[in-house]
C-alpha cells in the first residue's frame, strides 16, 4: 500500500499554502513532509527579516507599493508651467507653453492617469477633475497610441508624466476638459498661452463624474476596480 501523496513538488523545500483567514507552511525533512497552520501575523513577521529598501525617494512621490498583478505608485505634480506640442491632423504642429494646474499621477498596471485638483498641495480629500488636456480617456489613462505604455512604479512614474507631455498632442479626448472651452481644451490652453498667464484658472476645471476624492480613486484602481 503507498503512501500518502506528497504535497510538495520534488526538489522543493517548503511550500506555503493560502486558505481563507490562515495559512497553510509544508516543510520537507528528508522523505517526511510537517504540516504547520499559521496565522497572517505569523506569516508576516516570518518575512519582516528581509531587508526593503525603496532609496531615496522623490519628493512628489506620495505612495507606491505593490499588487498581485505589479507595482502600483502615486505622485504629486504641484502647479507649474510646460512646454506642448499639437498637432491637429492635417495641420501644422505648434508649440505652447501653458500654465498646468496641480496633478495626481497614478501608476498602475492598467496603466498611467493623470487628474487635476484645485488645491497646490497633496491632500486625498482633493476632489477628482479631468487633467486639462488632450490624449487622456474619461478614466483619466493616457492615451498612448500606436507607442508602447512606459513602466510606471515609483523610480519610473515621473518619467511617464514627463513623456506624456513631450509627446505631440493631437485632438483626440479633447472635449469635455475645459468649462469654458467643452468643445476643445486646446482652444483654452492656447489662449492662455497667448495671456502668458502664470498659472491654470482652477475654476475651469471639470469635475470627474463619480470619482469622488483622490483617495477614493486610489483605493479604487489599486484595488481593481475600473470606472470611468
Amino acid at each position: 500500500m503507498s503512501g500518502p501523496k506528497p504535497m510538495l513538488p520534488e526538489g522543493a523545500e517548503a511550500g506555503l499554502f493560502f486558505f481563507e483567514g490562515q495559512y497553510q507552511f509544508v516543510d520537507r525533512s528528508g522523505r517526511r513532509e510537517r504540516v504547520r497552520y499559521l496565522g497572517p501575523q505569523a506569516v508576516r513577521a516570518a518575512f519582516a527579516g528581509e531587508r526593503v529598501d525603496s532609496g531615496w525617494l522623490r519628493p512628489e512621490i506620495v505612495r507606491s507599493g505593490s499588487l498581485a498583478t505589479g507595482p502600483f505608485a502615486v505622485a504629486f505634480l504641484a502647479a507649474g508651467k510646460r512646454e506642448i506640442t499639437i498637432a491637429p491632423p492635417g495641420e501644422d504642429a505648434f508649440v505652447l507653453t501653458v500654465p498646468v494646474p496641480a496633478l495626481v499621477a497614478v501608476g498602475c498596471p492598467s496603466g498611467l492617469r493623470l487628474f487635476a485638483v484645485r488645491e497646490n498641495e497633496f491632500d486625498p480629500r482633493s476632489k477628482v477633475h479631468y487633467a486639462p488636456f488632450p490624449n487622456l480617456f474619461a478614466d483619466g489613462r493616457v492615451c498612448w497610441g500606436a507607442n508602447p505604455a512606459p513602466a510606471v512604479d515609483h523610480t519610473r512614474i515621473l518619467a511617464a508624466v514627463d513623456l506624456y507631455f513631450s509627446t505631440p498632442f493631437n485632438l483626440n479626448e479633447a472635449a469635455r476638459r475645459s468649462s469654458a472651452y467643452p468643445a476643445n481644451v486646446v482652444d483654452q490652453l492656447a489662449r492662455l498661452a497667448r495671456r502668458r498667464a502664470r498659472t491654470y484658472p482652477v475654476d475651469d476645471l471639470v469635475r470627474v463624474p463619480n470619482a469622488g476624492s483622490v483617495g477614493a480613486v486610489v483605493e479604487g484602481l489599486i484595488g481593481g476596480h475600473e470606472w470611468g
